[in-house]
């Protein structure tokens, strides 16, 4: 600090702009953003290009003088023109795009495919040093990735913005643990948009790993061609439920819309979206994406009040026109209103009953659900 502070005397701008950051963090001299701030100001304004992006931070976080995302931009940028940075042009791109537009959540849609840049930079490397290069370029490239959402997330936090990502990744193929940490997926997957025997499916395991997530609303042919003419049924809704509920209806692709049905099962979803981020039980067997055959039944219980939700699908090939459902996560000692949310007929069964004897669920048609609300009395 004693040799960046004689710099300083000399008016040295490199100097002024290390021995700011020095006071910033309080390495080596007393912590004082203020001075620390005035220090990256004079080495930016003689044209450090470090100086004019460590200046930019401190106006969009507030370091040592009032947040200003205007100002912030507008030194960053002039660092780019001084030193160019791929990674905080980057960043500035999301940062302006944001502020100026009011934009709260950022969400990315990755779905690109690396592996060949990868493993063909390795192997350029690997040639040119003669050194083992393989994993290297992947590591570097996730590792700039990482950065790039927790700068994100930090101006998100201190902008008074969404503080997680929204991460379409591929199906899930890259929700990895660091991801997750940052991130959540909205919607897990595009092929989600076709049939609900693969929304079931996918509930089902997918669920399992990372319960905080989102599927589409719809059942269609591809996955970008429109939905059911009038809106998706309360079979296709219901097996949307996840504690994300894209709505997929767009009135400009379907005349016909039924308004009053896209608002009671959105209003369904919200009556129970709570019980959405609970325990989870799925009391059939998984099946494949592809096998329409058998029933499907999921519940959701919370602990702490000990309400939960059945639901319950007959699906489309499926022969059995009843089953069974045995909750084992209950009281058995406890009194339990069981109410069929589509028929509003109520029982009340011991814990005890509806484990060993279950609830017996009925639908005549298949392609059809049921839905349970379970309340202690």
């Amino acid at each position: 600090a004693e040799l960046y502070q004689k710099g300083v005397d000399l008016g040295n701008p490199r100097c002024m702009n290390s021995l700011g950051a020095f006071y910033m963090n309080g390495n080596q001299v007393p912590k004082d953003e203020t001075k620390g701030f005035e220090l990256i100001r004079r080495s930016a304004e003689m044209g450090d290009g470090d100086a004019m992006a460590n200046l930019g931070r401190c106006y969009q976080f507030g370091n040592g003088t009032t947040g200003n995302m205007k100002k912030a931009v507008e030194w960053y940028e002039k660092s780019l023109e001084v030193r160019p940075d791929e990674e905080l042009e980057r960043k500035v791109q999301v940062f302006k795009m944001m502020g100026e537009n009011g934009v709260d959540l950022f969400r990315e849609d990755n779905n690109s495919n690396p592996v060949k840049a990868w493993t063909g930079f390795d192997a350029k490397t690997a040639e040119k040093t003669g050194l083992p290069r393989t994993g290297i370029t992947e590591n570097l490239a996730i590792q700039g990735h990482y950065e790039l959402w927790d700068r994100i997330i930090e101006f998100c936090g201190k902008n008074g913005k969404c503080t997680y990502i929204d991460n379409c990744a591929s199906g899930g193929g890259r929700n990895d643990i660091e991801s997750l940490r940052r991130s959540l997926p909205f919607m897990r997957s595009d092929a989600d948009r076709t049939t609900t025997a693969l929304s079931l499916s996918m509930t089902t395991s997918f669920n399992r790993w990372v319960p905080f997530h989102g599927a589409n609303t719809k059942e269609s042919q591809g996955q970008l061609d429109p939905g059911l003419a009038g809106g998706s049924t309360f079979y296709i809704t219901r097996a949307s439920w996840l504690p994300v509920y894209n709505i997929s209806e767009v009135f400009t692709h379907d005349v016909q819309l039924d308004y009053d049905r896209l608002r009671a099962t959105f209003g369904e979803w919200k009556k129970y979206n709570h019980l959405l981020v609970k325990d989870m039980y799925p009391l059939t067997p998984w099946h494949r994406p592809e096998d329409d055959s058998n029933w499907t039944a999921i519940a959701w219980h919370d602990r702490e009040t000990d309400e939960a939700v059945l639901q319950a699908f007959r699906q489309e090939t499926c022969q059995e026109p009843e089953y069974t459902a045995f909750l084992k996560f209950l009281d058995p000692s406890r009194n339990y209103k069981v109410t069929n949310v589509d028929t509003d007929e109520t029982v009340v069964k011991t814990g005890s009953a509806l484990a060993s004897e279950g609830i017996k669920i009925s639908l005549p048609e298949p392609k059809s659900s049921a839905v349970y609300h379970i309340l202690p009395e």
